[in-house]
């Protein structure tokens, strides 16, 4: 029998592939085994409270930057609310009954901030 010779070719390529397939195996068995997905889902629910919270503050940041507005014109609308409910004759508990009363209320747009394109925000 005739023995077989090894080619450079083979000597280099043959450890080239085992060791490429063992690295493949490894790193394709960190992610289940070191916990990567886990870690990844804390990230992503980390990030979405986050997102919420911020929501959350900008929220009230624009709530308390409208009733500043609105407390601007207190004033104003405290005597246009009297006025309306004396011209009809009304009392307050009776206004907030009639959604008719509380539109025209509105119409009268007391102050700016009261309305965005003449309803009630």
């Amino acid at each position: 029998m005739r023995k077989r010779k090894w080619t450079i070719l083979a000597l280099f390529c043959i450890p080239l592939i085992a060791v490429l397939v063992i690295q493949s195996l490894l790193s394709y068995g960190t992610v289940p085994i070191g916990g990567t997905m886990r870690l990844l889902d804390s990230y992503a629910v980390g990030m979405m409270e986050q997102t919420v919270e911020n929501r959350k503050i900008t929220l009230e940041n624009n709530m308390v930057q409208h009733w500043m507005e609105v407390s601007e014109f207190e004033e104003k609308i405290t005597r246009e609310l009297n006025s309306l409910l004396s011209s009809n004759r009304t009392s307050v508990e009776d206004f907030l009954g009639d959604s008719v009363l509380q539109k025209s209320f509105c119409r009268i747009q007391p102050c700016p901030a009261c309305t965005s394109s003449g309803k009630m925000r």
